[in-house]
């Protein structure tokens, strides 16, 4: 859900074009080397793209390459955990060049623990995997909720019932004012985090429960924004206003279905607690390599070369 959207949503819309026209390319030279007009140039010479580019090739049906961190002592077999239906991901060609731990979780809005172990991913499925990825704007999660309700029919009043139930109210539409469509697709998906049946005076299930189903079946946050970036700096769950939520739309994002680490053809590896440190950057190369793909985790000794 957008922060903000509650007090003026139609004046958050109006900007979101010009944010990601403006605000995407110029994340991706923040990420790489810190910012400014020299940055970008540093990020179109080492990858052979323009910036532009890249954000355009990473928001096209054909991207196929993802990389996730996971802090925790357990060795995964699958993309996520047993009950959750998808995954969420971010595009490895902005993370490229290396950028540090502490940097990849926070453009992705998660919290680093550096008290475990840290586990790296990064897939590339081919056309057809039955991992499925999509960048996940609310029409592509949707959609794919439908798919994973069908798939697996919620029981009668939980909240499964209630998401599948919300989900099968989106009706896209279109408009030569691009804010209604956007207009309209936010107020249903800020329901999804809210206590249901919306506006209810005696609601069913609490906000609370809506948003801990949608994370445990979908990897959703309330920091979630619906419109295939994520809100950087939302790892504490912040209350953000709509000119802070635009400022930090810095990464595409996308879910895969959670299928073994094998099917969604994963390179996996896992660097014990103390052997490594948020500060130091991680290769996504380094992944692929020592990670050798196939579908097993494979245990390092530390992050790669520095």
């Amino acid at each position: 859900m957008l922060a903000g959207t509650s007090r003026n949503p139609k004046s958050l819309l109006r900007a979101l074009l010009v944010s990601f026209a403006m605000g995407s390319a110029a994340a991706l030279g923040f990420i790489a080397c810190g910012g400014g007009s020299a940055t970008v140039q540093a990020v179109s010479s080492l990858s052979g793209l323009a910036a532009s580019l890249v954000t355009y090739n990473s928001r096209q049906p054909a991207y196929n390459d993802f990389i996730r961190l996971v802090f925790g002592n357990f060795t995964p077999t699958t993309l996520g955990g047993p009950n959750a239906y998808r995954v969420f991901f971010g595009a490895t060609s902005f993370y490229q060049p290396p950028v540090t731990v502490a940097q990849i979780a926070d453009f992705s809005g998660i919290p680093v623990n550096t008290s475990t172990a840290l586990i790296a991913l990064r897939c590339i499925p081919q056309s057809g995997s039955t991992a499925d990825p999509v960048l996940v704007t609310w029409p592509n999660l949707i959609s794919k909720m439908l798919i994973d309700y069908q798939a697996n029919p919620p029981a009668p009043n939980t909240p499964d019932d209630a998401i599948d139930t919300l989900a099968g109210e989106f009706s896209d539409t279109t408009s030569v004012v691009v804010d209604e469509p956007l207009y309209n697709t936010l107020a249903l998906g800020k329901q999804f985090f809210e206590a249901y049946p919306f506006g209810a005076v005696t609601p069913q299930f609490t906000a609370a429960q809506m948003q801990s189903q949608m994370s445990t079946r979908f990897g959703t946050y309330p920091a979630f924004s619906g419109l295939g970036f994520s809100v950087e700096n939302t790892a504490t769950g912040p209350s953000l206003t709509s000119a802070q939520v635009m400022s930090q739309m810095m990464t595409p994002e996308y879910v895969l279905k959670n299928v073994t680490l094998a099917a969604a053809q994963c390179s996996c590896i896992i660097v014990p607690k103390g052997a490594w440190a948020s500060t130091e950057t991680l290769n996504p190369h380094y992944i692929l390599t020592a990670g050798k793909p196939g579908g097993s985790c494979v245990q390092v000794p530390d992050l790669g070369p520095q």
